[in-house]
């Protein structure tokens, strides 16, 4: 019997309605989890019922969707209607829950991702604009001037070893067209069926102030899917050189400029 598991098992109230409601509904396999004295496990059921309780579960739960919906908000509109089922079901199973915007950003993707493998979420759409809000995302919160000085610094070397993807660029493979897409998104409507199919590569680029967009040919977009996938590019094809020119791929980087390489979208599951 500690405070600590007192304000554990409050906190975890708050953050499931699911559970209050089974405690208001008389059950006690929510106290099993928790060290508490009967006096405890008494307050607790007292506080379920307190007018109070509804708007601290409402409020946690608005500052918890905040980011989802305001950083993953062209994928919230896909889901529609599932996107409350969606929600709920990857509150239910996270247990990290964190008000940091990035990693929950990045947790909510892993979850919708493997909703979209395993075939509960079958909207055609879904998965590229997650690529690409994805990408979005993690350009914005990326050290912009720190990764241009490592960048300067790396290609004023001779060009030799390995190369990789420019940090301050992502790649995203379309499977319709993005320009209809991102069209429709834009005006808060839900693309129609009909939506021309395909394979389209965006890249996107963080180098300036403002964060740009513009179309690849198919054969250099998969090259440089490739090289973003990869990490690292030893290859000297007319291709990749093709990119390096552009500035899309550049020198990798070692030791204290490691910086410079990471480019993963998504941290492991």
């Amino acid at each position: 019997m500690t405070l600590r598991a007192f304000e554990h098992a409050l906190s975890e109230l708050v953050a499931s309605p699911a559970s209050c409601l089974a405690v208001r509904g008389g059950g006690d396999d929510f106290f099993r989890r928790f060290d508490l004295s009967e006096k405890e496990k008494k307050r607790l059921k007292e506080v379920v019922w307190q007018k109070g309780m509804s708007v601290s579960c409402s409020v946690y739960r608005s500052n918890r969707i905040t980011p989802l919906y305001t950083m993953l908000h062209f994928s919230c509109l896909l889901l529609a209607d599932r996107l409350k089922t969606e929600v709920d079901q990857y509150w239910a199973i996270s247990d990290a829950p964190d008000l940091q915007f990035k990693p929950e950003i990045e947790r909510f993707g892993r979850f919708l991702k493997s909703r979209i493998v395993t075939g509960v979420i079958t909207n055609p759409y879904l998965d590229e604009i997650l690529d690409y809000e994805l990408a979005v995302n993690a350009l914005q919160f990326i050290s912009r001037q720190k990764i241009l000085a490592q960048i300067q610094s790396a290609t004023s070397q001779p060009e030799s070893g390995p190369l990789q993807l420019n940090p301050l660029i992502r790649v995203v493979r379309f499977r319709h067209e993005p320009f209809e897409l991102l069209k429709y998104l834009e005006q808060e409507k839900v693309p129609p069926s009909e939506v021309p199919g395909g394979e389209f590569f965006i890249v996107i680029n963080a180098a300036g102030e403002l964060i740009e967009w513009g179309q690849l040919d198919g054969d250099l977009g998969r090259v440089l899917l490739r090289i973003q996938e990869d990490g690292i590019c030893r290859e000297r094809s007319p291709e990749v050189m093709e990119l390096a020119r552009a500035g899309l791929v550049v020198p990798a980087q070692r030791g204290d400029d490691a910086d410079i390489a990471d480019v993963t979208l998504l941290d492991p599951i």
